[in-house]
Order: C-alpha cells, then sequence, then structure tokens
C-alpha cells in the first residue's frame, strides 16, 4: 500500500508539475513582441488550478497585445505628426537662406531655426530609438565625443548672451564609443544646458578624457538634499525653471548604453557632472 500510494502520488505530482514546468518555459522564454503566443494547450487540457492559471495568463496576454498595438500606432503616428511640419519648416528655412535681402542677425536667426528643427527631428528620432527595449547595435556608428562636445558648445553658445562666461572644450584625449549620435548629444547637451542655466559668471569647461566626459561650471551650485535627488524624474530644484526631465533622461541614456553618471556640487562653488564610458563599448570598437 506504501509502495502504491507514493508510485500514485508521484505520478499525479509529475502530471501537475508538467504542466507548471511547461508552462513557465512557455512565458519565460516568450518575446514580448511575440503576438502569436498561446496557452490553449492548457486551457483544452486541463481544468484544475493550471488550466486556470493558463487562463488568466492568456487574458493578460490579449490585453498585453492590445496595450502594445496602440502603443505602436502611438508613436507611429506622433513620429510622422511630428516630422512632417519640422521636414516643412526646413523647407522654408533653405528658401529664406537664399534671400539675398536678409540682413546678418536674420540670417542668424534663420540658421538657429533650421538648427532647432533640426534638433527636434533628431530628438524624435532618439526619443522612439529609446522607447525600443533593445538596440540594434548594427544600426550604431562610433562617435568621437570630443567632436560630439565641441558641436554641442558651438550649439548652445547662443544661451550666454551677454553673460561674463567662458564656455571651451579640453580635449584631453579622443576617446570614441559605440551609440546613436543623438542620444550621445542630448546627454552632454543637456549638462552644458544645466551648467549655463545655474552660472551668472564665470566658466563652463567640458572635459574629455580617455575614458570619460566632465562638465563643470562656476555656478550657484546645489544642496545636499538637492543633489541626492538631482537624477530623479520631474524633481526641480529651487532655483530651477525647468521640468524636471533633462538629467533624469541623461540618466536613463547612460543606463541604456551602461555608462556611468556622477554627480558633486556644493552650494555656492558650482557643479561637476562626470560621465564614465564603459570599458566593453570601447573594447568593442577598439575590437571592430
Amino acid at each position: 500500500m506504501i509502495v502504491c500510494s507514493a508510485a500514485g502520488g508521484y505520478w499525479l505530482a509529475s502530471r501537475v508539475t508538467s504542466s507548471v514546468t511547461r508552462l513557465a518555459r512557455q512565458v519565460g522564454h516568450a518575446d514580448p513582441g511575440n503576438t502569436d503566443l498561446s496557452l490553449s494547450w492548457i486551457k483544452q487540457t486541463s481544468n484544475d488550478e493550471v488550466g486556470e492559471l493558463a487562463r488568466a495568463f492568456d487574458r493578460y496576454l490579449r490585453r498585453l497585445r492590445e496595450f502594445i498595438e496602440r502603443e505602436n500606432f502611438f508613436t507611429a503616428d506622433v513620429s510622422h505628426e511630428l516630422r512632417t511640419p519640422l521636414a516643412i519648416m526646413l523647407g522654408t528655412v533653405e528658401v529664406l537662406e537664399q534671400d539675398d535681402t536678409l540682413t546678418l542677425k536674420q540670417k542668424q536667426r534663420i540658421t538657429r531655426i533650421r538648427r532647432a528643427a533640426q534638433d527636434m527631428i533628431d530628438l524624435t528620432s532618439a526619443l522612439l530609438l529609446m522607447a525600443r527595449e533593445h538596440l540594434d547595435s548594427t544600426d550604431e556608428q562610433p562617435c568621437q565625443v570630443a567632436e560630439v562636445a565641441l558641436a554641442c558648445v558651438e550649439k548652445h553658445s547662443h544661451l550666454i548672451g551677454d553673460r561674463p562666461i567662458r564656455m571651451e572644450v579640453n580635449a584631453q584625449a579622443e576617446p570614441s564609443v559605440m551609440a546613436e549620435r543623438p542620444l550621445l548629444e542630448i546627454v552632454i547637451g543637456n549638462l552644458i544646458r544645466n551648467a549655463l542655466f545655474h552660472t551668472k559668471s564665470g566658466s563652463v569647461l567640458i572635459t574629455v578624457d580617455a575614458g570619460k566626459l566632465t562638465v563643470q561650471d562656476s555656478g550657484a551650485g546645489m544642496r545636499p538634499e538637492e543633489l541626492a535627488r538631482a537624477l530623479e524624474r520631474y524633481y526641480k530644484g529651487a532655483s530651477s525653471a525647468g521640468a524636471g526631465v533633462g538629467l533624469s533622461l541623461v540618466k536613463r541614456i547612460c543606463d541604456r548604453y551602461g555608462w556611468r553618471i556622477s554627480l558633486d556640487s556644493k552650494e555656492g562653488q558650482g557643479t561637476s557632472a562626470v560621465i564614465e564610458f564603459s570599458r566593453e563599448l570601447d573594447q568593442d570598437y577598439l575590437n571592430a
């Protein structure tokens, strides 16, 4: 009786665990983009708790597919609806740039409009890229960090205005990283904008070393409680007029590529932001 009971219990347990194991294996190896995943084999063969669990999973998968479909339509529509007017703006600016009757100041303003429109197109592409679960490494090209830093400084130099601020790039090395250039420009550009916003006079220095980039300003700095939450989404310090998205976006991009961002600041003495690029990406570039 003991042997028969043990054999029967083992047989029953194996039937239950086999269904659970198969269910766990199928769900665990499921691709988020796979719309053909179905658990009907359990629903049709099991009327116990495992079958109920499978039916609950199936209902959740159906809702998840509908949500993903809505998100895909949303991103496609946003991409199209944003790029179309921006392309029209760029075309109009190109026509205006050929007008010889414009003054120098008018041409400078038109150039800024063209640059802003192109930046918005690049930003839209970068944000859509960030929405993907995995980055396609085949689409990435090696980016020269010092070159991107110089371009960002030139792009944001108009923010200085008439303030006595010295902004320059000190390239002590020329590191390359495998990344989408618009995303790297977002990282460096946000750090430069924050530095210029909090600096009334003094300097904003961008230093490029072998494995890192540093943006250091002589501005107002941050209090310890502000520094601790500076990278949180939607957090705005006492003197900030932004939406609290810039630094959190920088943090997301750094996490995406395996970079490390750190902030060091003292109230009244300025802020230093350091981006340390991962050695793996640099090594992959060297091997390539």
